[in-house]
């Protein structure tokens, strides 16, 4: 008698042990995946971002190389303008 109804209390458990067990296997899976797609999101971010940052750098260069160019031939006009009036 006594077996049998610690039987029935165990087959009673067994559900509700294997059902957190699931559970907390899933909530390890899903942690470990956000985690994941959290580490990829900000790897392709920072990368998003270098390539934005090497971007800029180069158009700013072109310009600031533009604006060095002007202002040779702008230094070689007045040169030269200063050079007439003598």
């Amino acid at each position: 008698m006594a077996y049998d109804q610690a039987r029935i209390d165990v087959e009673a458990r067994y559900p509700s042990i294997l059902e957190e067990t699931l559970n907390n296997t899933k909530q390890e899976i899903l942690s470990e995946e956000r985690g994941k797609v959290q580490l990829i999101t900000t790897e392709a971010q920072n990368l998003v971002k270098s390539e934005f940052d090497e971007w800029k750098h180069r158009e700013l260069r072109l310009k600031q190389e533009e604006a060095d160019t002007k202002l040779k031939q702008w230094e070689y006009e007045r040169r030269e303008e200063q050079q007439d009036d003598f």
